[in-house]
């Protein structure tokens, strides 16, 4: 396993960029990046791979300096977002390209090959053609074809982008497995916060080439630090101050008991959609809102239902069935809203 790290990376490249992006990996961890189409993850990994040359900044592996080294030189797999398989080749024989042109023998490239088929469950597809497989099995054999090698870094993007729900579950598992058994480091681009939630240690946020926050998953994922990014990572609620204490905040005329702690510094707050309860009738207690029901949008733990309360909010639905027009009264627990400076 080896650390990875961007130390300023900046250019451009056709319509995309990065501009003084600083990320560490450490080795053995787990990193996803996200972000919105456009937003320069796909062009960080890349860099990160040797397929780009930065204007500026520099790649470091084990803090080795390899900016210059092309990516043969730097033990990294690479999976990218649409496999690239060979058409004309066997599964087997795409796992083997690799250690083919390292020129490994034949009885030990055909061992590797199937061992590795063997672990991610692929091994009776060795002498299937890519074009019959689904689409999870695809990724399956791009994922061999980077692990035969047995790369210090893995760089995956977007990895699940072509696979139908069962499949997802299941390369999520297999992901999963894959970096507790061989201890590499995985930096993984993806759209999904599951994906994130269930695989990564860290998250790093990138927005117009930027890196606009890093750290422990959950500690990003609880405390966004910009407006943009809490709407990135759910926060279906966002609200600039009117008023701010350690303990108060007012929004458009209503008070709201909070927690957070960071509250005189405050210009924005924000809650996520699931964590607002909504009743029939008054319970009383704090941050209880009574409102409307303007709209009803899908079905299940999955739909939400908008509601003016002189403040619009955002509500998952968790089984409740209120129609458009009902009065209702919301709660919006202390300890789910979030304070923010930008």
């Amino acid at each position: 396993m080896s650390s990875i790290e961007a130390r300023g990376l900046s250019g451009r490249w056709g319509r995309f960029s990065l501009r003084d992006v600083s990320l560490r990996v450490e080795a053995g961890e787990y990193m996803a990046l996200i972000g919105p189409t456009g937003s320069g993850k796909t062009l960080l990994i890349e860099t990160l791979a040797g397929f780009h040359s930065p204007e500026a900044g520099s790649v470091y592996i084990d803090d080795i300096d390899v900016t210059l080294w092309p990516p043969e030189k730097r033990s990294i797999g690479y999976v990218p977002q649409h496999q690239s398989l060979f058409p004309n080749m066997t599964v087997k024989e795409n796992v083997e390209f690799g250690p083919r042109l390292r020129k490994m023998n034949e009885k030990d490239r055909s061992r590797k090959s199937c061992e590795v088929m063997e672990a991610l469950g692929i091994g009776h597809l060795s002498d299937r053609a890519p074009r019959g497989l689904s689409g999870g099995e695809r990724q399956k054999v791009a994922l061999a074809r980077a692990l035969v090698l047995e790369p210090k870094v893995i760089l995956l993007d977007e990895p699940m982008s072509s696979v139908d729900a069962m499949a997802h579950r299941d390369l999520m598992a297999v992901l999963r497995e894959t970096h507790n058994v061989s201890g590499a480091t995985f930096v993984h681009v993806t759209h999904s916060h599951e994906e994130a939630s269930v695989l990564a240690d860290t998250v790093g946020v990138l927005m117009g080439g930027r890196l606009r926050q890093s750290g422990a998953y959950m500690d990003v994922y609880r405390r966004p630090e910009s407006s943009d990014v809490a709407a990135l990572l759910g926060f279906d609620n966002v609200y600039s101050v009117a008023g701010v204490s350690e303990s108060v905040v007012e929004i458009s005329g209503k008070t709201l008991v909070h927690a957070d702690g960071r509250g005189f510094h405050a210009a924005w707050c924000g809650f996520r959609r699931e964590s607002v309860e909504v009743h029939g009738k008054d319970l009383g207690g704090e941050n209880v809102l009574e409102g409307k029901v303007t709209e009803s949008l899908g079905v299940g733990d999955t739909g939400r239902f908008i509601i003016d309360a002189g403040i619009t909010i955002v509500a998952s639905r968790r089984g409740e069935t209120f129609s458009v027009g009902e009065h209702v009264y919301v709660r919006v627990p202390r300890e789910s809203i979030v304070l923010w400076g930008s």
